[in-house]
């Protein structure tokens, strides 16, 4: 059976903005399972471990993202939202919940580009060294059918060097044609030398994963290989501010969503 992986790693920037996490996305033809870790930096040295960074939408769709997924902006004091990836998702699915995945998305699309070009264009000298780019995953289930929706949303410089925001969207019915796709990012590295197996750390601790899973033969193994990836990467990050914390485990099958591991703060999403 195909198998397709796709590590996702945020990195929040920009004035007020947040930083930090790793997300691993595993696929074959009979579901869809996302992991997270927790982690999410609110400045210098400081952090929480309370994030969700997987979006149920409902009992057949979720939602995460990767790269700089929220922008702020101080206008007299306050706090003023650009976008925010997770908060549009959210807001886009409750608006439209009779519409379809590919349709959500490109709704959710149209929004981000709409509010990030606005804010260029009203103070394009902001954005001259910063462009915010990121990723973003819609992935829905039907009774025969398991698609993921990948959107890459970059600033890119026009003729005349103004920034234009590009949203290019992807889609894939599962079992995917590419068996393996990596969206890279800091904690990259340390994921696929988890997962690749080959240095004597990993060596070391992909045996502790054989362990735990011949210790708990009902526990599901794919599920638990993602989680010792996140778990290793945030161990061996230099940055430990930005990867950490508990790992939520999502499962999409045909039947609909299904945690297999989740922390409290994420169990009953708004």
């Amino acid at each position: 059976m195909t198998a397709f992986l796709c590590i996702v790693t945020f990195v929040f920037a920009q004035s007020t903005t947040l930083h930090g996490t790793l997300v691993l996305i595993q696929a074959d033809s009979n579901r869809i399972i996302v992991a997270a870790d927790s982690r999410r930096r609110s400045g210098p040295g400081e952090f929480t471990d309370s994030a969700c960074k997987i979006n149920v939408l409902g009992p057949h769709m979720f939602f995460t993202a990767a790269g700089d997924v929220a922008l702020t902006h101080v206008d007299h004091g306050r706090d003023i939202i650009v976008y925010d990836a997770h908060e549009f998702a959210k807001t886009v699915f409750k608006t439209h919940q009779m519409s379809t995945a590919h349709e959500i998305a490109g709704l959710w699309s149209e929004l981000i580009r709409r509010r990030l070009q606005r804010a260029i264009n009203a103070t394009p000298k902001s954005f001259g060294t910063y462009t915010p780019k990121f990723q973003a995953v819609f992935a829905s289930t039907s009774s025969t059918e398991l698609h993921i929706y990948r959107m890459e949303v970059a600033v890119k410089k026009s003729k005349t060097g103004s920034g234009v925001v590009s949203v290019e969207q992807k889609s894939f019915l599962m079992p995917p044609n590419e068996p393996t796709m990596y969206l890279g990012g800091e904690a990259l590295p340390d994921v696929v030398e988890f997962l690749q197996n080959q240095t004597p750390r990993a060596v070391e601790a992909n045996k502790h994963l054989r362990g735990d899973i011949a210790d708990n033969p009902d526990r599901d193994a794919v599920a638990l290989r993602m989680q010792f990836a996140i778990q290793y990467a945030a161990d061996w990050s230099t940055s430990k501010d930005t990867v950490g914390g508990p790992v939520d485990i999502l499962e999409l099958t045909h039947k609909g969503n299904r945690w297999i591991a989740v922390k409290n703060e994420c169990k009953n999403q708004n």
